[in-house]
C-alpha cells in the first residue's frame, strides 16, 4: 500500500505524474487515471515540499500539492524541442567542444533547457562547464 493510495483511480491528464521520495504515480494513458507504486523511499529527489512550490524537471513543470507531493505536467514547447526566442550570448572558451560537452553532461547545472529558466531567460553556456539562465541577445 502506498502513502497516497487515495490517488489510485483518480482522474489525471496524459503524461502527468505525481511523486515524493517513497511513492511514484503515473497517468494510465488508456483510462486517464493514476496508477501508484511504492518505491521503497529510494528516489533521490522529491520528498516533502511546500504547497505551491514550483520547479522545472527536464521538460516538466512541477508544483507541490496540498498533500506535499510534486505534481508534474509536460511543457509542450519544451517536449517538441522549441527554444525560447533570442540567442545565447557568445562565450569564448579554450576547451575543445568534446571536453565542454562531457563536462556539461557530467556536472549538475542551473538549467538544462530554456524551460528550466524563468520568464524570457534562456539556458546558455555561461563559462567552461557551466550552464545558467541569462537574458537572450536579439
Amino acid at each position: 500500500m502506498t502513502y497516497q493510495s487515495g490517488l489510485v483511480g483518480k482522474p489525471c491528464e496524459a503524461q502527468e505524474y505525481i511523486y515524493d521520495t517513497c511513492t511514484y504515480c503515473t497517468c494510465d494513458g488508456n483510462t486517464n487515471t493514476f496508477l501508484c507504486n511504492a518505491v521503497g523511499c529510494q528516489l533521490t529527489h522529491g520528498g516533502i515540499c511546500n504547497e505551491n512550490d514550483y520547479t522545472i524537471e527536464a521538460c516538466n513543470e512541477c508544483r507541490c500539492t496540498f498533500t506535499k507531493f510534486r505534481r508534474c505536467k509536460p511543457i509542450e514547447d519544451c517536449v517538441q524541442g522549441k527554444a525560447k526566442p533570442g540567442e545565447c550570448p557568445r562565450i569564448y572558451t579554450t576547451f575543445p567542444d568534446i571536453v565542454q560537452y562531457l563536462c556539461i553532461t557530467q556536472k549538475n547545472q542551473d538549467c538544462y533547457t530554456d524551460y528550466g529558466c524563468p520568464g524570457e531567460k534562456k539556458c546558455c553556456k555561461m563559462a567552461n562547464c557551466f550552464l545558467g539562465c541569462t537574458d537572450p541577445v536579439p
